[in-house]
């Protein structure tokens, strides 16, 4: 570059020895020397200033290059996402249409419902459809109902299940369960137990007790409490498929 040639040589210092050389020779007045070595002098510092100014922008350029390319690799990373969450999502809404289509004897019976929350497809039955109070022991209506409920998931053989146990805020008084944690917990295991007997895949299957600590409803009536009596199914989405987001570290 133009700048660097000339701030790279000496030749802005040499210059004005020589030409004040020349000029003392030639008879020119200490005032019009003078002159011209001040242009000369405010000439090369201009051009100084000149370079650093042409190094500063060029520093930002590369800058500036660096957080483009930055934020193109998170704009691609954000696109995949989308799209794999697009994926996800209609795979969702497939499964949901089919299992509301098997189980829609069931849900007009009022025997479960179907639903979805956070983003999950849920199962939902009340406990007085499988349990007796106090008990984790299916009766035999219970034990129907959740064949009919595993034949459908069944299907769904790549597809992971949670089971919930859920009761209300009345504490529980019997020697066989100190708490509605103990209860809400052997409720699920009960559940699970019946589906991988009805052919559900074990491997795809955890239980989970509750308690009293995510009701549904206000625990204010007894047909609040009566809701938050249940036995919750919920389908887990394949985070595997969903690509990993970059991180401050990544």
């Amino acid at each position: 570059m133009f700048s660097r040639s000339l701030t790279t040589s000496r030749f802005p210092f040499l210059a004005l020895i020589a030409l004040g050389s020349l000029l003392a020779a030639c008879g020119v007045s200490t005032e019009q020397h003078n002159a011209v070595l001040d242009e000369l002098q405010a000439t090369q510092e201009s051009l100084a200033d000149c370079q650093g100014s042409n190094s500063s922008l060029e520093q930002r350029v590369a800058f500036y290059e660096t957080a483009n390319s930055e934020c193109e690799a998170q704009l691609a990373d954000l696109r995949s996402h989308f799209a794999a969450t697009s994926t996800e999502s209609q795979r969702r809404d497939a499964i949901y249409d089919q299992l509301v289509g098997r189980l829609q004897d069931m849900i007009d019976a009022g025997q479960l419902e179907v639903r979805v929350e956070d983003g999950r497809i849920v199962l939902v039955l009340p406990n007085d459809v499988l349990f007796e109070s106090g008990s984790a022991e299916l009766g035999d209506a219970g034990r129907a109902t959740l064949t009919n409920v595993a034949a459908a998931l069944s299907s769904l053989t790549d597809q992971r299940f949670q089971v919930e146990g859920h009761t209300d805020n009345v504490p529980i008084s019997n020697d066989r369960f100190a708490s509605n944690w103990e209860l809400s917990t052997a409720r699920a295991v009960s559940v699970v137990n019946l589906l991988i007997e009805q052919g559900v895949a074990p491997e795809n299957l955890s239980a989970a007790g509750f308690g009293e600590f995510s009701p549904h409803s206000p625990n204010d009536t007894d047909e609040n409490r009566a809701q938050n009596r249940r036995i919750k199914i919920v389908l887990l989405p394949d985070l595997g498929n969903l690509p990993e987001m970059r991180t401050n570290g990544s």
